[in-house]
């Protein structure tokens, strides 16, 4: 039987994408960043990208991997640290933030506890 990420190989660009937009966006100085009239929605934008990310990353774990929901929290949590990181250093009018990286394990816990509850 073929699992979910060998029948629709396609998983594997989709996270690659995913992972390379949210790498250009945490990478952008932040002038050049749009700005909400409405409400600071920058945890929540960091939550579903991060969740997004997770998700992609479960889908293309799944094949070679005995603990793919564990794989996928550990790495996506350790990327979003290290952007916060790169942020700090690259940029002078963006810094590390502990909410940010918080924000970023919310997304990727809440898609690995969905995942581990359905599956």
């Amino acid at each position: 039987m073929l699992t979910w990420s060998a029948k629709y190989p396609q998983v594997h660009f989709i996270a690659i994408a995913v992972l390379a937009a949210i790498t250009y966006v945490s990478l952008l100085p932040g002038k050049d960043l749009p700005d909400s009239f409405l409400f600071d929605y920058d945890k929540l934008a960091h939550a579903f990208a991060y969740a997004g990310f997770m998700f992609t990353t479960w889908r293309s774990a799944v094949k070679w991997s005995s603990r793919p929901i564990m794989i996928g929290i550990v790495g996506v949590g350790l990327y979003g640290f290290l952007m916060e990181v790169l942020q700090g250093l690259i940029h002078s009018d963006r810094v590390f933030d502990w909410w940010d990286v918080a924000a970023n394990l919310v997304g990727a816990l809440a898609v690995g506890s969905i995942v581990r509850l359905k599956y």
